[in-house]
């Protein structure tokens, strides 16, 4: 129940900038699981703690957390942790411009979502899309997004993105 808490607790507050605070939670946090041998919830608390340190604007700690959490999920062979933290390493990569690795990234997410069967897709062809639009992938751009075409249940900020990456497709 203690490392449930704290699983929730730290994100909260990175949300509400009380970062020492936060860094306190999620130091014990991982002295916790490391000592009781939890690599489930050490894999979890990686996730979760990099929301503390993308508050904290430290790039590298963000990326070497999702990386961490990525290695883990995958010796643990649980799909959906390494879909959370590929999908946000891409997009954290995507941010920085490192378009090649992103792009790997974005490809291995989806098809870890798809294979998984444990959710929609939508979220990481999206991301697909992105990451071809900056590249300037047009073709396979307007291929990924045919298949997002008509998708129930987008928000308005998507449905506008998808007409900004329709416009880059088109070269509008």
């Amino acid at each position: 129940l203690q490392t449930i808490a704290a699983l929730l607790l730290g994100p909260a507050l990175a949300d509400r900038r009380e970062l020492d605070e936060a860094e306190r939670v999620f130091d014990e946090l991982v002295a916790s699981c490391v000592a009781r041998g939890d690599r489930f919830h050490l894999t979890v608390a990686y996730v979760n703690r990099s929301w503390l340190w993308t508050a904290r604007g430290d790039l590298a700690q963000t990326e070497a957390d999702l990386e961490r959490v990525i290695q883990r999920a995958r010796e643990g062979g649980v799909a959906f942790l390494e879909r959370a933290g590929t999908h946000n390493l891409a997009e954290h990569r995507l941010w920085r411009g490192q378009l090649d690795p992103a792009l790997a990234l974005a490809r291995r997410g989806l098809a870890l979502q798809a294979r998984s069967g444990e959710g929609a897709t939508q979220p990481d062809r999206l991301l697909l899309a992105r990451v071809l639009a900056a590249r300037g992938e047009r073709d396979e751009l307007g291929a990924v997004l045919a298949t997002l075409a008509g998708e129930a249940g987008l928000t308005d900020e998507e449905r506008a993105t998808l007409a900004v990456l329709d416009a880059v497709a088109r070269d509008d």
